[in-house]
């Protein structure tokens, strides 16, 4: 019998069907439950009040091997739980807090040379050279980032003397992309880098929000210093903290400096990956597993036929997830909800999967699977 594999996140789906695909069965936690995850697990414990819902299922997991998705990082009480009970496949307790703090990341690549957005704890004075973003120490996909002025009122978020709850980094411009990376510990290897898709109109999302992901990029459309830097990048990450297994790491590219800075490391399987996996084929949950156990893979180089990119649809208003049976055979889904709810408005309502034989018609593609999804919910 294979493998069992015990994947905790928001939403599981693409990880799990890696995991399928590389041959592990699946035992999920998730915020949601969508169709196509049921139909890929053996079996599914939906948690809506997320995260700490968890807490109540952890009598019920069976034996397997622990994998998170996102953003179960950021739920450190509650990752350890889980830990207590299952052999994790993962970052370890310190790499993980390594990779997560923003002043220790920043101080990591400042020492190796790479380039990385100014952070800070405490309120920053007023200047007139940078612009700042207020961002969650604990937070994903760009939910709760939004520009700070400095010198304006601002709420108090913590009490005097409690720990900070939102730190401050550089807002500059750039284009914003995402490197997955797998680590044995000692080695990384980049997989590929995408395209982000943040706060896109056509997909109903707002200001700093994730919406999706095209790729995997090549030299046409990156210059050759990217993937040179992403890769000594990913290098002192592991070496720093002893990373393992799959993370990612979200860049912004300047192009008219020609610098990648670093905004923040997802040491997790993350959205990104499905791209990759679906424009290459490879194995990532395979890998990864292999990795968290020493075991480096033989990581082929593969070059991909077409770009890939997914799109993350939010409902602009209430919309019925029966609308979705009537675009089912003209766009291709995922992350498909029960037919009886009813998407609150701002929620994600599914994903659009579409590739082309550029990255400009793959995004083309997206927008176009994102209207017929919108047309069909009117």
């Amino acid at each position: 019998m294979s493998e069992r594999i015990i994947l905790v996140g928001a939403s599981c789906r693409a990880a799990a069907e890696s995991a399928v695909r590389s041959g592990f069965r699946v035992w999920c936690i998730d915020q949601f439950g969508d169709e196509d995850l049921r139909a890929c697990a053996e079996h599914v414990e939906v948690v809506s009040c997320w995260p700490d819902g968890i807490l109540n299922v952890i009598p019920k997991i069976p034996p397997g091997t622990l994998v998170i998705t996102g953003a179960l990082e950021n739920a450190p009480q509650i990752l350890a739980r889980l830990r207590d009970r299952l052999p994790f496949a993962g970052c370890d307790v310190d790499a993980m807090r390594a990779l997560r703090d923003p002043l220790n990341l920043q101080q990591i690549l400042r020492q190796a040379g790479l380039s990385t957005l100014k952070v800070a704890l405490r309120e920053p004075a007023p200047s007139l050279e940078i612009r700042w973003l207020k961002k969650p120490l604990r937070s994903a996909a760009g939910f709760h980032i939004r520009r700070f002025e400095s010198g304006g009122r601002e709420p108090a978020e913590s009490s005097p003397g409690s720990k900070p709850r939102f730190y401050f980094q550089e807002f500059a411009s750039g284009r914003s992309l995402s490197g997955l990376f797998l680590s044995d510990r000692e080695n990384s290897q980049l997989l590929g880098l995408t395209e982000q898709l943040i706060g896109m109109s056509e997909a109903g999302a707002d200001a700093f929000r994730y919406c999706g992901s095209i790729g995997p990029l090549t030299t046409r459309e990156l210059s050759p210093r990217v993937f040179e830097t992403a890769e000594a990048t990913g290098r002192a990450l592991a070496e720093a903290t002893g990373c393992r297994g799959l993370f990612g790491v979200d860049f912004l590219w300047h192009e008219s400096s020609a610098r990648l800075s670093v905004c923040e490391v997802n040491p997790r399987y993350t959205a990104s990956a499905e791209v990759i996996e679906r424009a290459t084929k490879a194995p990532l949950m395979r890998w990864h597993i292999a990795a968290c156990r020493g075991e480096v893979p033989m990581i082929p180089c593969t070059t991909a036929p077409f770009f890939h990119g997914k799109l993350i649809c939010f409902a602009q208003n209430d919309i019925p997830a029966a609308a979705l049976d009537r675009v089912r055979s003209e766009v291709s889904l995922a992350d498909i909800p029960h037919e009886d709810q009813l998407i609150p408005a701002g929620h994600p309502v599914c994903t659009v999967l579409a590739q082309g034989e550029t990255a400009v018609l793959a995004r083309e593609a997206l927008f176009e699977a994102a209207s017929r999804v919108y047309d069909a919910a009117r």
